[in-house]
């Protein structure tokens, strides 16, 4: 049994659509890939995961992190 994937934010009411980021949480709650066996999630599709849409947002933003994270490091070691 393959999860049914949430409504895009497109198809939803004007009203229910809000801001932008929660948008981006609706669409970040997609579960692709897995099916649920035994009561559990299970992996079936590693690439559909890997590469669903929401990675063109996680990716970005965790390289920002790691640059910032890093960057923040050198400069506090810098300065101690």
């Amino acid at each position: 049994m393959v999860i049914p994937h949430h409504p895009a934010p497109s198809a939803l009411p004007q009203r229910a659509r809000g801001p932008a980021w929660n948008r981006l949480a609706l669409l970040m709650l997609r579960p692709l890939g897995h099916a649920v066996v035994d009561g559990k999630f299970v992996p079936v599709d590693w690439w559909s995961i890997v590469s669903g849409p929401i990675v063109r947002v996680r990716w970005p933003h965790m390289l920002l992190a790691a640059f910032l994270t890093t960057g923040m490091s050198i400069i506090a070691t810098g300065a101690w």
